[in-house]
């Protein structure tokens, strides 16, 4: 079963990467270290990326996940406008198949947030949060940069996400205490 579920995976990647060809991809460890070039392909468990010109292989037992931004868009969406980039604080969590990143002054995530998008748009959504000592999200609203959409829909879902998300409490941190989340769909 576990051999069926890998190869199948494996088949997902690799059709994702054949229609990816000069995308820029972001390759997300295992440990929440990064890697960011053009997936070139992957066979035997390993998947060949270049990043600054440079060929390196990585195995996919070690791989969280890879986001594939547009086919030569240099992460750039259909609206011009481009990804937030990541800070060197920001985290991470998996929230089903989605990596959140988010950056809330020592804070993690102790329940991801929940997403949900039943209708075929894309793009990543910046929220502006604060939470409180006891790690619950108070308020939840849309960055005024950063998101690589302006969909109403998506926004909505994004705030809908951002505050079912829970922190672990600290009850020494300043009241209130902001931060931002960023969804992708």
């Amino acid at each position: 079963m576990k051999s069926k579920i890998y190869k199948s995976v494996v088949v997902l990647l690799l059709s994702i990467i054949a229609f990816s060809v000069n995308a820029q991809n972001t390759v997300v460890m295992k440990d929440g270290s990064k890697v960011s070039g053009r997936v070139d392909g992957i066979a035997g468990g390993i998947i060949n990326i270049t990043t600054g010109g440079v060929a390196k292989q990585i195995k996919v037992s070690d791989v969280s996940s890879i986001s594939f931004d547009d086919a030569g868009s240099g992460g750039v969406n259909t609206n011009g406008q481009k990804a937030v980039s990541l800070s060197p604080k920001e985290k991470t969590i998996m929230s089903g198949a989605t990596v959140v990143r988010y950056l809330v002054n020592e804070r993690n995530i102790i329940k991801a947030p929940t997403i949900s998008n039943l209708t075929r748009e894309r793009g990543t959504v910046v929220i502006n949060i604060t939470v409180d000592r006891y790690g619950n999200v108070i308020s939840a609203d849309p960055a005024t940069s950063g998101s690589t959409t302006t969909s109403e829909y998506l926004t909505t879902k994004a705030t809908q996400a951002a505050q079912s998300a829970k922190f672990n409490a600290d009850p020494t941190a300043p009241i209130p205490e902001k931060g931002y989340i960023i969804i992708p769909f």
